[in-house]
């Protein structure tokens, strides 16, 4: 299973990055502020998982930052070689 940015049905890209559950993401973001990151690059999946983009994520972290996305997110099954 992996998540991607699709516009009009189209995939764009696989969004990429560490997972991590609940506890490590807060962990994760108390370490962030107290290091004085700007910027942050997390995707929820779930009610009990994340994504962090931050240091491990590609190119798709800086789709969408803009005041009308125009791309949304999906989960899709990719098979497995």
């Amino acid at each position: 299973m992996a998540w991607c940015l699709s516009a009009s049905g189209t995939f764009i890209m696989e969004y990429v990055g560490e997972v991590l559950d609940y506890r490590a993401f807060k962990c994760r973001t108390r370490r962030y502020a107290r290091e004085n990151h700007e910027h942050h690059y997390f995707m929820a999946l779930s009610g009990d998982e994340v994504i962090d983009a931050a240091k491990k994520g590609n190119v798709s972290r800086f789709i969408n930052h803009c005041c009308d996305p125009n791309a949304e997110t999906q989960k899709v099954y990719l098979p497995i070689f």
